[in-house]
């Protein structure tokens, strides 16, 4: 093992211990909880509300918005940002606080300024020189997708937008909504995302529209290279983190945990069930695998892992049940993240915290996330799907399990108190060649070797990161929560295949 100690503060980097090994043992177990083991989901779990959702987009006196206005982009520059270190480089960001994932494409890297900006940036991906910066009129850019050379990425206040990734010049721009917490997704050639846009209380019905008022968000489709919009639905609540593309099927889990399936190029649902769902689905063998909220009334939080039935969506088994401070309100609303998140959410107007169309109440109750800032940037205990095994970061412990059974392989500790910190200790997983890449909330780049646990190299950056990291070829990419990118040469080309957060432009968790 070999530990690596990069402070970002200064140019000084040292490492010690031996050289990192693959380890090749096979088959090692721990001991297996009750509750990791599969059983059958229960049925009272989800909740068909299909028939409801094409009622409400049916209905013409819920309108949904059919013009905007759109942003403005210009060109500017940045200047003094860049430290040169014995490991690669640090770029210092506009913004003091969060940084969402980049992306990397052809060599360079595509980044927001951080939540409390108005900037997006392209960089040299293995030096850090500037190839162009350009300033928006909305602040907290987020993480951005790339298709056919087309740059897109929302901002929370309040527009999607779509530039030359070679100049940053515009292509074109809608302002939808505020505030925009998702980040946008693109498949055959379509750009999807989801704004807010209230019902109007126009029915003369209160039952009526007391029923369409959950509708509170609409998911959105547009041509990549036109900008045309396609078509648009109504849903009840932001995307949680990114819809998700497979084949010709749009996947999208709402922060209030609905779970809506839709064709692509239409629109139509295929299917709307509430599951209390806590991250977006992964595609693997044809089923989905995705994280629920398990605990009934009265019991403490907890969450757990489901497959889906894709023949008629609906929950086939379940696993590895764990306590969840992570997903509590209680605990979250006095941990240290709430308290930055509402000064993050105060630096970008929104002095009380969220807005009401965000829906953050929603959010609360389901992922115990509240702030605009902290749900932009929730990923939760998304799944990545690795030859039969399901790996995944919850709360506090990297887990190992078998997709189909959940026997559990092994188990990661992450250190640190999770009640205090508030949220997760450490980024989902990414894979990252032979290994498996996390980020933690001390500062920890970690590679881990898949098949036993075992911790194969540590970086140490002293910076808390937050969001997935990347890995192309053999470089490393995390963004802190105050502001930095930290980019590392591991001089290892295998580590690579990871250039986005959730790894490809379908956000699919699972590039192949």
């Amino acid at each position: 093992m070999k530990t690596i100690f990069l402070f970002t503060l200064t140019s000084l980097f040292f490492f010690v211990n031996d050289n990192p090994q693959h380890f090749l043992a096979s088959g090692i177990h721990s001991e297996v909880p009750a509750d990791s083991i599969q059983k059958a989901a229960d049925k009272n779990d989800s909740i068909d509300v299909l028939t409801e959702v094409n009622e409400i987009n049916n209905d013409s006196r819920f309108f949904i918005p059919k013009t905007f206005r759109s942003g403005h982009v210009e060109k500017t520059t940045y200047d003094n940002y860049l430290t040169k270190t014995d490991y690669g480089y640090i770029i210092k960001l506009p913004a003091s606080n969060g940084v969402p994932t980049p992306a990397w494409f052809n060599e360079k890297l595509y980044i927001s300024g951080g939540f409390g900006s108005k900037q997006f940036y392209s960089f040299e991906a293995e030096t850090g020189e500037l190839n162009w910066a350009i300033n928006l009129d909305d602040d907290g850019p987020s993480s951005p997708i790339i298709e056919d050379s087309i740059l897109i990425f929302n901002t929370e206040s309040c527009t999607i937008f779509a530039v030359n990734i070679h100049t940053g010049k515009e292509l074109w721009s809608y302002w939808l909504g505020d505030p925009l917490m998702s980040a946008p997704t693109s498949a055959n050639g379509i750009v999807f995302t989801t704004y807010p846009a209230a019902v109007q209380n126009n029915t003369g019905d209160p039952a009526l529209y007391n029923l369409a008022a959950k509708y509170s968000h609409v998911v959105i489709a547009f041509d990549l290279h036109s900008g045309k919009i396609l078509w648009q639905k109504r849903i009840d609540g932001d995307a949680l983190s990114s819809p998700v593309a497979n084949d010709s099927t749009l996947h999208l889990v709402t922060l209030s945990g609905t779970y809506y399936t839709m064709q692509q190029r239409t629109g139509d649902f295929i299917s709307a069930k509430h599951f209390r769902a806590t991250s977006a689905p992964v595609f693997a063998d044809g089923k989905a695998y995705m994280s629920l909220r398990a605990d009934k009334n009265g019991e403490s939080v907890s969450e757990q892992f489901s497959i889906i039935d894709m023949r008629n969506i609906s929950l086939d088994t379940s696993y590895a049940k764990k306590e969840a401070p992570y997903l509590d309100a209680q605990v979250q609303d006095r941990s240290q993240l709430k308290a930055g998140a509402m000064s993050d959410d105060a630096g970008n107007g929104f002095s009380s915290g969220a807005p009401v169309t965000s829906g953050y109440m929603k959010a609360s109750e389901n992922i115990g996330q509240s702030n605009v800032s902290t749900l932009q940037n929730f990923y939760g205990s998304r799944l990545l799907f690795i030859n039969g095994i399901n790996y995944s970061t919850m709360g506090d412990e990297l887990m190992s399990m078998d997709a189909e059974t959940g026997r559990e392989n092994w188990k990661f500790k992450i250190s640190g108190d999770i009640n205090e910190s508030g949220g997760y200790l450490a980024t989902a997983p990414i894979k990252a060649g032979a290994y498996l890449l996390i980020a933690t909330l001390n500062g920890e780049i970690i590679l881990i070797n898949s098949v036993t646990g075992e911790e194969v190299k540590k970086y140490m950056i002293n910076e808390p990161v937050r969001t997935q990291a990347i890995a192309m070829n053999g470089w490393i990419y995390v963004t802190t929560t105050t502001g930095k990118l930290v980019a590392i040469n591991t001089n290892d080309i295998t580590i690579t295949g990871w250039p986005m957060l959730g790894g490809d432009n379908e956000r699919s968790n699972n590039p192949s």
